[in-house]
């Protein structure tokens, strides 16, 4: 996918395919942060149909690959389950606790798509591989325009408590910076659907809902980085960090603010970790 493409598309982590009985989750399942550095969360599964049961061989050829994707849906399933959208829940948790999430989830998980199928002949038998995929990001050809989890689910999360005060200053970088990396590095980072970037002084500077909505800028995890040098990004610096929140300097917090503040100014905020 071309990178311009990429940073004009909105802010989407997760996007998917796949439609799913929210009460099959139990609400103890733990957070797999990994699910966030994928492009595509994938899941192959084999069906099988032994060659006494064969009356139609083209049938039976169907008949696997139905099995193959019944056993790959349920694994997608379990995964997406596991999704942290918060430092404390996962989807399935937050699916089980709020209606409107469960709903908007439930709407937002059509057509989980064939990444790859065979069928093959053995010992009589039909063997059918299938693998299916759902997106969790559209920074890939094969996502463009797929359902996307992330602006469906990120207008339900609480909003920031009034008791955190936003960053502001009077001063900022003449010039705007179109990409901004947050060089995590070996620190203890969570990734979750939700992050947020405060100054040292404890002032919330950026969170991922705040690119929701927005055309033209995006909040990414683990981008690669040859697909920025286009872009001339500012490394930035991360002082501390907490789950899933990163502590910045005060002067790279005026230059993401100098870029938000700059509408139609495209913005990239990639965390590496």
């Amino acid at each position: 996918m071309a990178l311009a493409n990429l940073v004009t598309t909105k802010n989407k982590l997760i996007a998917g395919g796949l439609t799913w009985a929210l009460s099959f989750f139990s609400p103890t399942l733990s957070a797999a942060p990994y699910l966030l550095k994928s492009d595509i969360l994938s899941a192959q599964a084999t069906g099988k149909i032994d060659k006494s049961e064969i009356n139609n061989k083209v049938q039976a050829k169907f008949e696997a690959q139905k099995i193959a994707r019944k056993k790959a849906a349920e694994s997608l399933r379990q995964q997406i389950a596991n999704l942290p959208i918060t430092q404390e829940q996962t989807l399935a948790q937050l699916s089980s606790l709020n209606q409107t999430f469960a709903t908007r989830v439930q709407g937002s998980l059509q057509g989980a798509f064939v990444q790859s199928s065979s069928v093959q002949t053995v010992n009589g038998g039909v063997t059918a591989d299938v693998t299916l995929g759902v997106c969790l990001n559209n920074f890939v050809e094969q996502c463009v325009g797929k359902q996307d989890l992330s602006n469906a689910l990120l207008p339900l999360l609480e909003p920031e408590s009034d008791i955190v005060e936003r960053y502001k200053t009077e001063q900022y970088p003449q010039a705007i910076q179109r990409a901004f990396i947050f060089a995590v590095g070996q620190k203890n980072y969570s990734a979750t659907l939700q992050t947020k970037i405060y100054t040292e002084q404890g002032h919330l500077v950026l969170q991922s809902s705040d690119l929701a909505q927005q055309d033209k800028k995006a909040f990414v995890w683990r981008a690669k980085t040859a697909d920025l040098s286009g872009y001339k990004p500012m490394i930035v610096e991360v002082r501390e960090v907490n789950g899933s929140d990163l502590i910045i300097s005060e002067n790279a917090a005026a230059a993401i603010l100098a870029n938000l503040r700059q509408s139609e100014i495209d913005g990239l905020f990639v965390v590496q970790f």
